[in-house]
């Protein structure tokens, strides 16, 4: 289970360190919400920092998932179907990917 707080440039030398772990700290709280059966154990919780179409896809990758399963549209107001997030995403991954609307 993955939350990525949107962020230009997370290596930038005017980053204030406290409000990122602050954000961080607020990412995993978010998470902690989500209630998980006990089949389920082995699932971890990330949070990072970046561009999230890219961190999505990375990690997807590096943890070698089955599956990606995201939302549609996040909570921009579009009209459009389907997302500029998922789109991306989409773009960037060869991962099987299910939306959920």
């Amino acid at each position: 289970m993955m939350h990525v707080m949107e962020w230009t440039d997370k290596d930038d030398e005017t980053v204030d360190e406290g409000l990122v772990s602050q954000m961080e700290q607020e990412g995993r709280k978010m998470l902690r919400c989500v209630a998980l059966t006990s089949r389920n154990s082995d699932c971890e919780r990330i949070v990072k920092l970046g561009d999230p179409a890219i961190k999505i896809a990375e990690m997807a990758d590096k943890h070698e998932v089955d599956i990606i399963i995201m939302g549609t549209r996040g909570l921009g107001r579009t009209d459009e179907n389907v997302g500029h997030l998922p789109c991306k995403v989409l773009h960037l991954t060869s991962r099987p990917t299910i939306l959920i609307k």
